[in-house]
Parts: C-alpha cells; structure tokens; sequence
C-alpha cells in the first residue's frame, strides 16, 4: 500500500491492538474476583482473622479499576478509528482533487 490509507491503515491496525489490550483488562478483571470469595476467613487461622475481608475489598477495588482502564483503552480504539475514518476522507479528496494515484484507480 502506497497511497493515502497507508497512515489511516496503520491506525486502524492500533485500534486493533488496543481492542485486544482491552479484551486483556476485562479477563483481568474476571480473574481478580474469581468466582467469588478469594480465601475464606477460617483459611487463614487465628492470626488471619479480617484478612480475608480486606482481601476481598482489595480484589473488588481492583477489579473496578480493571475495568475502569478497560473502558478508558476502549475509548482510545474508538477515537483512533475515528481519526483514521476522518483521515481517509479527508486524504482521498486531496489525492483526487490534486490527481495523484491511489492504489485502486491506478491513474
């Protein structure tokens, strides 16, 4: 590729990548809070006694903001998407309006 979609191309190609950084945070998440309680107050004996608690707020905190920065990486491949859809249609104009070749036209 050579003409005017090699740059939005390449941004398409990292809103991609942070579609599967994404994917990463969400199963993070999952694995954070597991399927439910981390330990169990008894597991941890006499000395464990509200460990365990804290623990789980630990683990659902984290969880949050595991999610939370999943979101924020998702919005980041929607606006690079954006940007490369803006910039083909902008490019494309420039490029025929002022006759250069483009891949597919060949001209």
């Amino acid at each position: 590729m050579t003409d005017f979609r090699v740059v939005p191309q390449a941004l398409q190609d990292c809103a991609t990548q942070f579609g599967r950084s994404e994917a990463g945070w969400r199963e993070a998440s999952k694995k954070v809070t597991g399927n439910g309680s981390v330990v169990g107050e008894s597991e941890l004996g006499i000395l464990g006694v509200g460990v365990a608690a804290a623990l789980e707020e630990a683990c659902k905190s984290l969880a949050k903001k595991l999610e939370s920065g999943a979101d924020v990486v998702a919005g980041g491949a929607r606006a690079l998407r954006t940007v490369a859809d803006v910039y083909t249609w902008e490019d494309a104009g420039f490029w025929r309006k002022h006759g250069y070749p483009d891949e597919q036209h060949k001209r």
